[in-house]
């Protein structure tokens, strides 16, 4: 078993009048979410708001209330990311003031040698394993699929289109896909979750560069936000870090 550490980091931003994002750090249950919400005034910070609330309550009751019976913790986040996106649907149709409201997310639980990665949208994850810096997700964007499918090379496909036109976002259907993926983890792992806030402003190499700094994990968390905010912080920026370890063994 891993030992997880976690640190979480957000900000509005240098433009936005206030923060559409949420993020989740709950050790104990293994979960890391960042959301980036979406939609009319303060409707985005609503619906990344119930995507987070509606995944932690849906994998505690799995995880906790079925005593060990879930037999997938990939069918487990998946139902959980499902959930949210049928409670934040049936909301913006209740409620006029939520009505198009969305979010894009990112989470990952980690249970015993492995961790799950699930996303909808363009927050994304990382891993920095022994100085090599990996995205684990790709990018449900219009850019992306036009490079996806050999269309454009990535600098063709940022003149064509925005980076943030994303393809999927909860709430926004009535069904949605998700991305599940499972990988081993090693000890001194480090993970990151953030919202496009993040990427749209800073390149891998400085993440990279942040991410093996001698700072805690709060400071790399806090340093990443600066660095999109001096660079620019077109828009909330949030991001979520976990580190694993090897447990001491018992006396």
């Amino acid at each position: 078993m891993y030992a997880l550490e976690g640190a979480c980091a957000s900000d509005t931003g240098r433009v936005r009048e206030h923060n559409e994002d949420s993020t989740a750090a709950e050790k104990r249950l293994g979960l890391f979410i960042v959301a980036d919400g979406m939609g009319g005034y303060r409707a985005g910070e609503v619906a990344s708001a119930f995507a987070v609330t509606t995944m932690v309550r849906s994998l505690r009751r799995q995880l906790y209330e079925l005593d060990g019976r879930t037999t997938s913790m990939g069918r487990a986040i998946k139902d959980a990311l499902l959930r949210a996106n049928d409670h934040i649907f049936r909301s913006a149709q209740s409620v006029d003031e939520y009505r198009g409201m969305g979010t894009t997310i990112a989470s990952l639980l980690f249970h015993d040698d492995d961790v799950c990665i699930a996303h909808v949208g363009d927050c994304r994850a990382y891993r920095l394993r022994d100085g090599e810096l990996r995205q684990l997700t790709t990018d449900h964007t219009v850019h992306q699929e036009l490079i996806d499918r050999g269309l454009c090379t990535p600098e063709e496909a940022a003149e064509v289109v925005s980076r943030s036109v994303v393809t999927r976002a909860l709430g926004i259907d009535a069904t949605v896909n998700v991305d599940v993926s499972e990988q081993s983890i090693q000890a001194n792992d480090m993970y990151l979750l953030c919202s496009d806030g993040l990427t749209d402003m800073i390149d891998d190499e400085m993440i990279r560069a942040t991410l093996q700094s001698n700072k805690s994990l709060n400071g790399k968390a806090s340093s990443l936000v600066e660095l999109a905010n001096d660079c620019g912080g077109q828009d909330n920026v949030s991001v979520v870090l976990v580190r694993t370890a090897v447990p001491l063994a018992p006396y």
